[in-house]
């Protein structure tokens, strides 16, 4: 099946599918929003099995793409759209775990190349030839990579591996039920072969059935034969994201701006020679991985024996809050045995990364800089790796690699391991053979990629339009940058420069509230209105609209996700109907919000789009039908909510469908299009349905010179108390000022007494982000303090 894997292709899909089926469909996928993923496109680890030892087992197989833009100059909003419905469409087809397909896109400083902003300065992305003339080893040489972009594709199932290639190209119009409509034809060449196409495997007897080798154990992983992921050698993926507040030292703070939460990847193509490490004895192969401190008893044939940690009994890989650490013993066991261990070495470059962030507070422990997820490779004709490694910072990958290259090691200006507990550490004279297995290996390729944050996984730009902002409390006493919580609702308003698009009705994402939580995928859409979660609460029985994540809930059950899919969409596609993902780019999401489940839960829409063509609710139980055709270059909305307990009819040629029910709902909508002639239409539709009734429609239009959306929903189940739930958003669509005012919900959007920093984040129709920043207070006294 490895094999298969390495050919790819159509034949290949079609052997391995004769003997296996694929896994991880999305009808059983655990939820995978933005938010539980922080918006991190590498958060795998809550989403992996795990071994007996409790920690993460990586996926089985991997497929890493190279690529290169086609087209000149800076991506287009059209296939940055195009590129994320086919990500999008690989998440609805199966779920997002090693079961399923795991996925990130990254992208080479020679991409950022394309655009005249740079990234931000916090974001450490070095050239490929700067590290690689840092870390040079020996006679190595290694090729910088000529690619812009990575897609590293991982699953434990070759055939989910093989039929998500296929489709990303278009050779598939289906993938376990879901339509393919969106492709990389005409952005991307397909890779079809190394360098451009890589492949791997890692996992207990992989190795030695891929190879062919029987020194290779049956158990090992890896070719070298041994465990290299234990707890403290691995840190977690907290630990390698990019985060507002980051510092590379304790004087020099690193913003990565709108790439919070993405990475910095390294990736090098390794040579390993197998047959000089397999022949040396056991016991030798044991203090060259690990150290003179570790016996072939301690270790086990494959490292098994050392349970969760790399230490051995009494003595650990690394403590500073301990006397003495295998670490420590470096120079001296060089020194003293002629011989220092690969791990041993590598812990002398773990610090307090606890410290490295504005507080600067420390938790009195020792971490890893860099999340190894490699895995080996037969891409090269004999046993070679592909090194993966994440990090928030491209001089870690620099610090780590200096650990590993001899005894000889101390802290530097670029990456300053401050504190007196940082090791020092002289020059020694030992064979090669000696050090580590530093005699084994090989680079051949390296570069260095930029993860982005998931919103903006898609041909990001270089930086984001940098907007100001304005907030203040509604219906309180609170001056300007003050919040009141027990206000309930939050004016803000965003100015930005430049060409930037504030036009809400276009927005693809909005979100507002303390800067953490929306750079990790939370905070609150425009209007929001709940209870703290972003949901509406029915006599505490039922959960009914869409929350701030854009996932709907009923009776605490989160609805279907992933890409705008189910449940009123993902975080990709904001939960309220107004805000869509861009006029003219409507049509072809209609089967995508319509089937799934807007309407289901109690939300209709309409629109026209540029064309003058419809479009409904699909047929759902709630779907409102079709409204009436518009004028070309004419775009509308409207919408309405019920309690999701009705039985709409899908379409009659009025916009909506008969209804019938056991209770009364009133919604009125009030909508303004503007047409291709300047003209603005604005329209107001009331809907009242009564018990044994059929609904009743009125609808007036009138001309006005403004742009203003009002939405008021009344409900009155006839089963519990009467109660009214109303949301109000005021917007000021981009006139040239570039200015927008809108609405949050102070509660969903996670305001709490702690809050110093509130942040917006809009990202407009072409995809491209607006960020702004401001210092607010906050409190529950009327003047937020």
């Amino acid at each position: 099946m490895k094999s298969a894997l390495a050919i790819g292709g159509a034949s290949a899909l079609s052997a391995v599918t004769g003997f296996t089926e694929f896994t991880g469909t999305a009808s059983a996928q655990r939820s995978a929003s933005v938010a539980d993923r922080d918006n991190r496109q590498h958060a795998w680890t809550a989403y992996l099995d795990t071994d007996a030892r409790g920690l993460a087992v990586p996926p089985r197989h991997h497929v890493l793409l190279f690529m290169n833009y086609q087209k000149n100059g800076e991506p287009s909003a059209t296939d940055r759209l195009e590129m994320e419905t086919a990500l999008r469409q690989l998440e609805e087809a199966f779920e997002w775990s090693n079961d399923g397909l795991l996925f990130t896109t990254n992208y080479s400083p020679e991409y950022f190349g394309r655009f005249n902003d740079d990234v931000p300065p916090g974001v450490d992305l070095r050239p490929h030839q700067d590290v690689i003339d840092a870390i040079i080893v020996g006679d190595e040489d290694p090729t910088p990579e000529p690619f812009e972009i990575l897609l590293d594709l991982a699953s434990d199932n070759v055939a989910n591996l093989l039929a998500a290639e296929e489709a990303l190209w278009g050779e598939r119009d289906e993938l376990n039920g879901v339509t393919i409509d969106a492709t990389f034809e005409g952005i991307f060449d397909r890779p079809t072969e190394f360098p451009a196409r890589r492949t791997g495997f890692v996992g207990g007897g992989l190795p030695r059935e891929e190879f062919g080798d029987e020194n290779i154990s049956a158990e090992a992983p890896l070719s070298m034969g041994f465990q290299s992921v234990f707890e403290d050698n691995i840190p977690s993926e907290d630990d390698v994201s990019m985060v507002h507040d980051q510092r590379l030292g304790a004087d020099s703070p690193m913003p990565p701006g709108v790439f919070a939460q993405g990475s910095i990847q390294h990736v090098s193509n390794l040579s390993i020679d197998l047959d000089s490490w397999y022949d040396q004895p056991h016991e030798e192969r044991v203090e060259r991985m690990y150290s003179p401190h570790h016996s072939p008893d301690d270790v086990g044939e494959t490292g098994n024996e050392l349970g969760r940690t790399s230490g051995v009994d009494g003595l650990p890989m690394r403590d500073v809050n301990a006397d003495d650490d295998v670490a420590r013993r470096a120079q001296a066991d060089a020194e003293e045995r002629g011989v220092v261990g690969h791990e041993q070495k590598l812990a002398r470059a773990r610090f307090d990364l606890s410290r490295r962030d504005t507080d600067g507070e420390s938790d009195g422990g020792h971490d890893t800089t860099i999340l190894r997820r490699d895995f080996n490779t037969a891409d090269i004709g004999k046993s070679g790796l592909h090194f993966l490694a994440l990090m928030r910072f491209n001089g870690y990958m620099v610090y780590v690699r200096q650990a590993m290259n001899g005894v000889e090691f101390s802290a530097d200006e670029s990456i300053p391991n401050d504190g007196e507990d940082a090791i020092n550490h002289d020059a020694v004279d030992i064979d090669v053979e000696d050090d580590g297995f530093l005699a084994f290996i090989t680079a051949l390729r390296r570069g260095n990629y930029l993860v982005p944050p998931l919103t903006l996984r898609s041909l990001p730009p270089a930086n984001a339009t940098e907007a100001t902002l304005e907030v203040k409390s509604v219906d309180g006493d609170a001056s300007t940058g003050t919040i009141d919580t027990t206000a309930g609702t939050v004016d803000v308003t965003v100015t930005a420069d430049g060409e930037a698009s504030l036009d809400p009705a276009a927005a693809r994402r909005i979100r507002f509230g303390p800067i953490e939580a929306v750079n990790r995928g939370g905070g609150a859409a425009p209007d929001s209105v709940g209870d703290g979660d972003g949901s509406r609460d029915q006599e505490g029985t039922e959960e009914q609209s869409p929350d701030g994540d854009g996932t709907d809930e009923r009776d605490g059950t989160d609805g279907h996700d992933g890409g705008g899919h189910g449940g009123g969409g993902d975080d990709h596609y904001p939960p309220w109907t107004w805000w869509t993902d861009g006029h003219d780019e409507m049509g072809s999401q209609a089967s995508v919000f319509g089937t799934h489940g807007w309407d289901d839960d109690g939300w209709s829409w309409w629109w026209e789009d540029d064309d003058g063509g419809d479009g409904n609710g699909g047929d759902g139980g709630d779907g409102s039908g079709g409204g009436d055709s518009g004028d070309d270059d004419e775009v509308g909305w409207i919408w309405w909510w019920d309690d999701g307990r009705t039985d709409r009819d899908d379409g009659d040629e009025d916009g909506h469908g008969d209804t019938t029910e056991t209770e009364t709902d009133t919604a009125t909508a009030t909508q303004t299009a503007t047409g291709g002639d300047g003209a603005t239409e604005t329209d107001q539709s009331t809907e009242t349905t009564t018990a044994g009734e059929t609904t009743t429609d009125s609808e007036t239009a009138t001309d006005s010179g403004t742009a203003t959306e009002n939405a008021t929903a009344t409900e009155t189940p006839t089963e519990t108390a009467s109660e009214t739930e109303t949301g109000t958003a005021t917007e000021t669509p981009s006139d040239g000022s570039g200015t927008a005012s809108l609405q949050f919900d102070v509660d969903a959007a996670g305001f709490g007494a702690d809050t110093e920093t509130a942040k917006l984040l809009w990202i407009d129709e072409d995809g491209l982000p607006v960020e702004a920043t401001t210092s607010v207070t906050v409190g529950t006294d009327g003047q937020g303090g």
